[in-house]
């Protein structure tokens, strides 16, 4: 998917509650304090608190997030809205099929 078409996507589906949930999450999940998530974005620790309560960050804070975590957050986050890329579906269906094939192998003896 282009880049131009990936954001119209983001633009036209983006939820910003999905987007505060799944932050909310990953910030959670990476043990990290209200103190230690308002560093990373630059901001009280009031927004920290709020940002690990699923309120959705700005463009700003998102930013930040994105600089310190990744690619693995980027996609992680906004999967929910532009789904998976091409690459990774065509990876799972490889993998679908090469199962396949081995209970194919296993229900015919061999």
């Amino acid at each position: 998917m282009s880049l131009n078409r990936t954001a119209k996507k983001m633009s036209q589906t983006a939820n910003p509650a999905i987007l505060g949930d799944r932050v909310a999450w990953w910030l959670r999940s990476a043990g990290l304090s209200a103190k230690e998530v308002a560093r990373l974005v630059d901001a009280s620790e009031g927004t920290g608190k709020r940002l690990r309560a699923d309120i959705p960050p700005t463009t700003e804070q998102m930013t930040r997030l994105s600089r310190h975590f990744g690619w693995r957050f980027v996609s992680f986050v906004f999967e929910a809205v532009i789904g998976p890329d091409d690459e990774t579906l065509a990876a799972d269906l490889d993998e679908i099929k090469e199962r396949l094939e081995r209970l194919e192998r296993l229900e015919n003896g061999g």
